[in-house]
């Protein structure tokens, strides 16, 4: 029932856990003005690279964790499972935009010419869960 990415290549640049380095592996939190981060146990922190062909798909899925992704080259088409209108969310290379965690989505290569590239920082995997979960098409877009 889940939907396969099409045209689609990532690899994780690197993953490892994270502990704070001036608290060991406890809890951790930041709050400040800009930034709010709290960490109450074990996670994983991990970069993914990816790039997508013209007319290709990240295929139905979400994240275990949160995910901050900034578009590198070509332009990312996103949709929301949760939208019944199914608008499109345009990114274009040199812009990010954050995906949270079990949203689930899919982005779409539209152009039919140029690829897409990115980076993801997912922060807050769970130890030895995948970074991404395929999930079945909602019905809520006419792809």
């Amino acid at each position: 029932m889940a939907t396969q990415p099409n045209g689609t290549d990532t690899e994780v640049l690197g993953r490892s856990a994270v502990s704070p380095f001036d608290s060991g592996s406890g809890p951790f939190s930041v709050d400040d003005p800009q930034i709010q981060l709290a960490l109450d146990k074990g996670t994983d922190l991990a970069v993914v690279h990816g790039t997508m062909a013209a007319g290709g798909d990240s295929g139905w899925h979400s994240h275990p964790d949160v995910v901050f992704v900034q578009v590198t080259e070509g332009t990312l088409t996103l949709y929301a499972a949760d939208d019944p209108n199914c608008a499109p969310n345009v990114v274009q290379a040199g812009q990010s935009f954050i995906e949270p965690i079990g949203k689930v989505h899919i982005a779409r290569n539209e152009s039919p010419t140029e690829r897409a590239s990115w980076y993801a920082t997912h922060i807050g995997v769970p130890s030895g869960v995948p970074t991404t979960t395929d999930e079945p098409a909602p019905g809520n877009c006419p792809f």
